[in-house]
């Protein structure tokens, strides 16, 4: 995260995801467990968000 950030990007982490539906988004094996996400990217300009967000 430290070094993301040093990268200009933008970190977040989250909690309370559903295990389920993570591992078969990223094919994750049996045996093993999400355990939390990390969103990862570039600020967006909120301007060019629609007005419901």
């Amino acid at each position: 995260m430290i070094r993301a950030t040093a990268l200009g990007l933008y970190v977040h982490q989250a909690s309370g995801l559903n295990e389920e539906a993570v591992q078969k988004a990223f094919s994750i094996p049996d045996g093993y467990a999400p355990v939390g996400i990390i969103a990862i990217g570039y600020l967006g300009d909120p301007e060019s968000l629609p007005d419901d967000l």
